[in-house]
């Protein structure tokens, strides 16, 4: 789900109690972009989303939207992100060095 507050800091107060409580909400964001949060949730039945998890979002939010998965396209693969990040990590590491020695030089 992706929501916007646009509302003051008593309903923002109400959003992020409602997301730290609610048990099918696996996972929530504060973001970027054109949707202020995303909201992970778990359910499993349209009715439910809507009536259970929804609709009390709707007074505390502006433009709630939702998408269901139909498919996965990619699995996590943590191994991967591990190897990036080290990878990252390292050559960072390794800028950082090069400049702290050449500015020892100059």
């Amino acid at each position: 789900m992706g929501a916007e507050t646009g509302l003051g800091e008593k309903d923002l107060a109400k959003l992020h109690d409602f997301v730290r409580k609610e048990p099918r909400v696996i996972e929530a964001y504060s973001t970027i972009g054109s949707q202020e949060y995303f909201i992970k949730v778990l359910e499993t039945d349209l009715q439910s989303l809507r009536e259970e998890v929804m609709m009390p979002l709707e007074p505390v939010t502006s433009k709630l939207t939702s998408s269901i998965i139909s498919s996965q396209v990619k699995q996590p693969d943590d191994v991967s992100l591990l190897r990036f990040l080290r990878q990252r990590w390292f050559s960072s590491k390794k800028s950082k060095t090069r400049h702290t020695n050449s500015e020892k030089f100059n």
